[in-house]
């Protein structure tokens, strides 16, 4: 709690000494992003849960009026699901034959690139609104799915039986794609040089390395950016 204090606290401070940024037209901006979500999947797979999703990285825009502007850069984030699935479940990804209950928590981390329309509404020389829009294309660069098992339950062609854990690389191959792409919205303040945002990310190919399974990524955000 302590932690939460100080790291509110400094953002506090950092943007109460910032000074204003506005937009000029023709003109090219660089900041920094940061932030944590709620990340979870959709499509063919029932009964997830969200994992946290942390996400950092650089932001370009370039600024074509005073108001418009097209934001892009390069961002880490992690994205996946929990999911616990029993012999009732049929949406399971990985085993055949449940007869127990099989958990498992799939993390995957991807660089990702967004290309968003965005649009500040100027209210004071150090208030705004930002609304943003767009399209992101991502690319997995690790992950791994960790699973645990109750009862009698077969892994990925092996009987694990009683109880068992063990994880393996989420985009190895009949597993998860590498690529996603998707579509992106957000809408924050902007008080001087500093932004805090809410935004959300879902994708719409199907990232699941299968053609009988459905699989898309959903991300809630909250991010904090700084304009240089």
């Amino acid at each position: 709690m302590k932690r939460i204090f100080y790291l509110i606290s400094l953002l506090l401070g950092i943007c109460l000494n910032a000074e204003a940024q506005n937009i000029e037209a023709n003109n090219w901006n660089f900041g920094l992003r940061a932030g944590i979500g709620a990340a979870n999947q959709d499509g063919d797979i029932d009964d997830t849960d969200p994992i946290l999703n942390f996400h950092v990285g650089g932001a370009v825009s370039y600024a074509f009026t005073s108001h418009f502007y097209i934001e892009s850069g390069l961002s880490f984030s992690r994205k996946g699901c929990h999911t616990e699935e029993s012999a009732s479940a049929k949406s399971n990804l990985l085993s055949t034959g449940i007869s127990g209950k099989l958990e498992e928590t799939n993390n995957l981390y991807y660089l990702q690139v967004p290309i968003l329309a965005s649009y500040r509404f100027t209210f004071s020389n150090e208030l705004g609104l930002n609304l943003q829009a767009g399209p992101y294309l991502a690319y997995g660069i690790a992950g791994k799915c960790k699973w645990e098992t109750s009862g009698d339950v077969k892994i990925l062609g092996i009987n694990t039986g009683g109880k068992d854990e063990g994880d393996f690389d989420s985009f190895d191959d009949d597993r998860y794609n590498k690529f996603d792409t998707g579509v992106k919205i957000s809408a924050g303040l902007q008080y001087n040089a500093c932004s805090f945002s809410l935004g959300c990310e879902h994708s719409v190919i199907n990232i699941f390395d299968n053609d009988d399974y459905d699989v898309y990524n959903n991300v809630l955000t909250f991010t904090f950016g700084y304009d240089f």
